[in-house]
């Protein structure tokens, strides 16, 4: 006499036994990208900022981008070297960049007229920016990695030929033929500015 619910039982509680034995694994490293050198010449980015009450429109004329053995692989930084038209200005920045966790570590050389950030003033102060050329030249860190970007500059900047308008009676506020900043140490890490000579 056989006992059909006991045989059922028994035959479902094998199947799960063999079921139990297969298993998927994933795999045990992530995939990582390698690329051996990269190259972009003569490209254009055009973007307005439209989050201001005077809406600023920007424009990055790329000269030259090159990047070698570009990797994510972690703490493993790679070259890179930029040369750009940033609003009618030029910037040439080299250094390292990591893409897992997000580094940089360049020497930059900007110099920038800064009339046309001049509406990014308005939730400061009532003033607007007629003209004016900012350099700036140094070694900057930026670390991404945090919730709050950490950033470490030393180096140097100037202000050039720049007026200020008081927007309240458009009368003239400051103008300046030539400032001139050495000697910059600045860390948003240990919350420190220091200059040397004015």
């Amino acid at each position: 006499q056989t006992n059909l619910g006991s045989l059922l039982h028994k035959t479902q509680s094998n199947q799960s036994k063999t079921s139990n034995k297969i298993e998927v694994k994933s795999a045990s490293q992530p995939w990582h990208l390698q690329l051996e050198s990269f190259t972009l010449s003569d490209a254009r980015l055009s973007f307005t900022d439209a989050s201001l009450s005077e809406a600023v429109n920007h424009q990055i004329n790329l000269s030259s981008l090159l990047a070698n053995n570009i990797t994510t692989v972690s703490n493993k930084p790679f070259d890179y070297q930029l040369s750009a038209q940033i609003n009618g200005g030029l910037a040439d920045i080299k250094g390292q960049l990591s893409l897992s966790p997000m580094t940089i570590t360049s020497d930059i050389d900007l110099s920038l007229p800064i009339a046309v950030y001049s509406p990014y003033l308005d939730s400061v102060a009532k003033v607007s920016v007629n003209k004016g050329v900012l350099s700036l030249a140094g070694g900057l860190k930026l670390d991404l990695a945090h919730q709050e970007p950490r950033i470490v500059f030393a180096g140097k900047a100037a202000l050039k030929e720049m007026v200020l308008i008081d927007k309240r009676n458009q009368q003239e506020l400051l103008n300046w033929e030539n400032v001139a900043v050495h000697d910059i140490n600045f860390s948003s890490i240990e919350q420190m500015l220091g200059i040397s000579k004015v």
